[in-house]
C-alpha cells in the first residue's frame, strides 16, 4: 500500500483527502493536547536541568584546575625563591672562601707588621745620654777661685775645656740618637700605612659579606612568607607565564631551524664520505649520522647546564658534590668540544675537491656558531616545562568555562524551546481551541444570566 493510496483513502481527490487527514490530525492533536503539553514541558525541563548539571560539573572541574594552577603558581614561586637563595648562598660561600680564606695569611702578615712596628717603637724611645760621673767633680774644681796662681789657672782652663768638649760630645750624641729615632719613626710610617690598608681591605671584605648575609636573610624571609602565604594567581602573573612560554616556544622553533641548517651543512660531507647507500627505515645513513651529531651536541650542552645548576630537568645531577660537579662539568665541556671538533672535521674532510680554504673555514665557522647557538636549548626547554603547565591549565580552564557558559545557554534555550513548542502546538489546534473557548464563554454567559435572574428557570419549567 503506497502513500498515495493512504492519502486518497477518503476520496479520489488528493486535496479532499488531505483536508480530511488534516482535520483528523487536528482532532487527534486536540484530544492529546494536555499529555503533549506535559511531555514537552517535562522534556524541555529535563534537558535544561541536564545541561545545567553538566555546566556545574564543568565549572567544578574548572575550579579544581584553577586550584591546581594556584598550587603550581605557588610551587614555581617557591622554586624560583629557592634558586635565588641557592645562587646567593653559593656566591656567599665563594666570597667567604676567597676573602676569608686568606685571613690566616693576612693575620700573620698583620702580626709581623705590628711586631716590627712595636720593635721600632721601642728602639725609638727618647733616652738622653747620661753625663759622665766625673763631670761633677770637674765642675766643682772649675768653680774654685785660683787667685793669682798661674798653675792653678792653667789647670782650671784645661778642666774647663775638657768640660766643654764633653758637653759638646754629649750634645752630638743626643742629636745622633734623635736622628736615629726619627729615622725609625719614618720607617714605621709605611708599615702603619700597609697595616691600615690591610685593615681597610679586611673591613671592606667583611662589609661585603655582611651585605650578602643581609640579602640572604631577606630572601629567606621572603621564602618563608611565600611558603606561609602563597601568592595570588593574578591576571598579571598569568600574562607573565604566557609571555615566557610563548618566548621559549618561539626560541625553540628558531633553534629547530638552526638545527636543520646545521644538518644541511653536515649531510653533504657525510654523503661524500659514506658512498654506501645504506639507510635506516628508508632514511639515508648520512642524514641519520648528521642528526646524531647534532643531538649529541644538544644533549651534552643540556647536561652541562644541568650540572652547573642552570636548569632542573634532571634533579639528580644537581645533588652532586662540588668536586664531582666540577669534574662532570669539565668532562661534559670536553665532550661537547670534541663533538663540535668532530663535526668540523667532517666538514673539512667531506669538502669538494674544488673547495677553497676560505670556503672550508666559512663552513666550519658557521658550524661552530650554530653549535654555540644550540647550546642554551636546555634553558628554553626548562622554561617551557615550567611555564607550559600553567599555560595548559589556563587554556583548559578557559575551554571549560566557555563550555559551561555554552551549556547554560543551551539549557536556557531548551526551556525556551519547550515553551515555543507548546505555543506552536496550540497554534496547530487553534480551531478546536477557539470552538472550545467559544463554548466555554457561552456557558459562562448563561451561568451569569441564571445567577442574575433566578425566576427564569422556574417560569420556563411551569
Amino acid at each position: 500500500m503506497t502513500w498515495k493510496n493512504i492519502l486518497t483513502v477518503w476520496s479520489d481527490s488528493l486535496w479532499v483527502s488531505a483536508v480530511v487527514w488534516a482535520l483528523l490530525a487536528i482532532v487527534l492533536l486536540y484530544l492529546a493536547r494536555r499529555p503533549a503539553h506535559e511531555a514537552l514541558r517535562v522534556a524541555s525541563s529535563a534537558l535544561a536541568r541536564w545541561l545545567r548539571a553538566a555546566a556545574r560539573a564543568l565549572s567544578g572541574v574548572r575550579g579544581r584546575l584553577l586550584n591546581q594552577q594556584r598550587i603550581l603558581h605557588a610551587a614555581i614561586a617557591l622554586d624560583m625563591a629557592e634558586r635565588r637563595i641557592e645562587r646567593t648562598t653559593r656566591r656567599f660561600a665563594h666570597s667567604i672562601e676567597r676573602d676569608l680564606g686568606a685571613f690566616p695569611q693576612l693575620q700573620r702578615r698583620l702580626t709581623d707588621q705590628i711586631e716590627r712596628i712595636d720593635r721600632d717603637y721601642h728602639d725609638s724611645a727618647d733616652t738622653p745620654p747620661v753625663p759622665p760621673q766625673w763631670l761633677d767633680a770637674v765642675d766643682a774644681v772649675a768653680r774654685t777661685q785660683g787667685a793669682g796662681d798661674s798653675a792653678v789657672a792653667g789647670i782650671l782652663d784645661a778642666m774647663h775645656g775638657t768640660l766643654t768638649r764633653a758637653a759638646h760630645d754629649s750634645l752630638d750624641e743626643f742629636r745622633f740618637v734623635s736622628r736615629k729615632r726619627h729615622g725609625l719613626l719614618r720607617r714605621m710610617l709605611p708599615q702603619w700605612r700597609r697595616a691600615a690598608r690591610m685593615l681597610s681591605r679586611m673591613d671592606g671584605n667583611v662589609a661585603v659579606l655582611t651585605r650578602r648575609a643581609e640579602s640572604i636573610d631577606a630572601q629567606i624571609e621572603r621564602y618563608t612568607q611565600l611558603r606561609d602565604e602563597p601568592p595570588a594567581l593574578t591576571l598579571g602573573a598569568q600574562a607573565q607565564y604566557w609571555m615566557r612560554c610563548v618566548f621559549a616556544v618561539v626560541a625553540l622553533v628558531v633553534m629547530g631551524v638552526l638545527a636543520v641548517t646545521e644538518h644541511a651543512l653536515l649531510a653533504p660531507p657525510l654523503l661524500a664520505l659514506l658512498p654506501n647507500p645504506a639507510s635506516v627505515f628508508g632514511v639515508p645513513l648520512a642524514h641519520v649520522e648528521a642528526w646524531v651529531v647534532i643531538g649529541a651536541e644538544v644533549v651534552f650542552g643540556l647536561l652541562l647546564l644541568e650540572v652547573n645548576r642552570a636548569t632542573r630537568l634532571l634533579p639528580a645531577l644537581g645533588l652532586l658534590g662540588p668536586r664531582a660537579r666540577l669534574r662532570s662539568g669539565v668532562l661534559l665541556g670536553l665532550l661537547w668540544l670534541a663533538t663540535v671538533a668532530f663535526a668540523g672535521t667532517l666538514v673539512v674532510l667531506g669538502a669538494p675537491a674544488k673547495a677553497t680554504v676560505a670556503h672550508s673555514i666559512a663552513e666550519v665557522g658557521a658550524l661552530v656558531l650554530l653549535a654555540l647557538l644550540l647550546l642554551p636549548a636546555g634553558l628554553l626547554l626548562d622554561m617551557v616545562l615550567n611555564t607550559g603547565r600553567s599555560v595548559v591549565l589556563s587554556v583548559l580552564g578557559g575551554i571549560l568555562e566557555a563550555a559551561a557558559l555554552l551549556l547554560r545557554a543551551l539549557g536556557w534555550l531548551a526551556r525556551l524551546a519547550g515553551r515555543v513548542l507548546i505555543y506552536a502546538y496550540d497554534l496547530v489546534v487553534f480551531l478546536p481551541l477557539a470552538i472550545e473557548a467559544a463554548i466555554a464563554m457561552r456557558r459562562r454567559h448563561k451561568a451569569a444570566e441564571e445567577e442574575s435572574d433566578p425566576e427564569a428557570p422556574a417560569a420556563s419549567s411551569s
